[in-house]
């Protein structure tokens, strides 16, 4: 059993998470991690093109991101299927192996394509299921394909959303002989409330919102009243809220990403015065600005910019649902940030 800590390295446990014991303290921005079906290698997918593999559960690794056949992708998932098939999800669509991360060839055709950079759209999360795979795309929604990726098709439409060109499927490793029987495959999920009426009680707040968007939220489970505090940015937003102590941060044109707010008093109130200006604005500082500066988040820090306001506190109603969130401001602008997937809506 394995754990990779986000700027910590990776975990390694023999008693199925007992104990652990650090096997790498390198910091690689890893946002993915899975072992082959025969535990002899492990594959890292991390941030600014990286894809690291170890042959010696986890105390060396392997920077194999030049073998993705594109310039440079950030990693967001990975999977194995159940013939050994691995598919890795990058903000630059999706792409496959059949020998455990050796060679890699893409696999979008019928994603959406990013109209602004000419590549598919970024990926969230991969899922497989009864010989199906899912993809959750940053803002296209989800997309399934039945041929190991090959072809991708919208599960709304059951169509393409871009043309889909004949390409050869990589051969799938030979799946290691199981000791036992495989369980049944789980019972269908029943489906979400897609109306109003599925839900047992209307939302307190923005109700009228909610109604439009039943089966991207779901049903209300909460509502309250708290402070919330914002900053703008060059390119998008930052939201802190008193209730729960979570910062959201909103970019322009891009998923939003919520963070857990660790930082307090007995910090420094700007954590990075060395790489940038020590003052508000440009530099955010406390909470914003612990997670602005984080080495991790550079890719949030690239797609917000600057501070160009200081921060404010204002008192705000927050509506929760299963599926996501709405919060209004005081200045007349209403936010919905679905859970799934990630594409924020600003009304006003």
């Amino acid at each position: 059993m394995y754990a990779w800590l986000q700027g910590g390295g990776l975990l390694g446990s023999a008693d199925g998470g007992l104990t652990w014991e650090l096997r790498a303290t390198e910091h690689y921005d890893g946002q993915s991690l899975v072992v082959t079906p025969d535990g002899g290698r492990l594959i890292l997918g991390a941030l600014y093109g990286g894809i690291l593999v170890s042959d010696d559960r986890g105390r060396t690794w392997v920077n194999a991101g030049d073998r993705i056949p594109v310039e440079r992708v950030w990693s967001s998932d990975l999977l194995f299927d159940e013939t050994g098939m691995l598919y890795l999800g990058t903000d630059r669509g999706i792409y496959r192996s059949a020998d455990a991360g050796d060679r890699w060839s893409p696999a979008s055709a019928g994603l959406p394509m990013d109209s602004s950079e000419g590549h598919p759209q970024g990926v969230r999360a991969l899922a497989a299921a009864a010989g199906r795979l899912y993809a959750a795309l940053w803002q296209g929604g989800v997309f399934v394909s039945a041929d190991q990726g090959n072809t991708w098709r919208s599960t709304l439409t059951g169509e393409p959303a871009s043309p889909i060109e004949a390409a050869a499927i990589p051969p799938s490793p030979t799946p290691a002989p199981s000791p036992t029987p495989l369980p049944p495959p789980p019972s269908p999920t029943p489906a979400g409330p897609t109306v109003p009426e599925d839900c047992a009680a209307r939302p307190i707040f923005f109700a009228n919102i909610w109604e439009t968007r039943v089966a991207l939220l779901g049903c209300p489970t909460g509502a309250q009243r708290v402070t919330v505090v914002d900053q703008s940015f060059e390119r998008g937003w930052m939201f802190w809220r008193s209730d729960t102590r979570d910062i959201y941060a909103l970019p322009d044109g891009a998923p939003y990403a919520r963070f857990a707010d660790l930082w307090d008093e007995s910090q420094p109130e700007y954590t990075c015065p060395d790489s940038y200006p020590h003052q508000t604005p440009p530099t955010p500082k406390r909470g914003f600005g612990r997670v602005w500066c984080l080495p991790e988040n550079g890719y949030l820090r690239d797609q917000l910019g600057y501070a160009t306001s200081g921060e404010r506190a204002f008192e705000s109603e927050v509506q929760e649902f299963e599926h996501g969130l709405i919060f209004g401001t005081d200045r007349g602008v209403i936010y919905v940030l679905p859970f799934r997937t990630g594409a924020w809506e600003a009304l006003r």
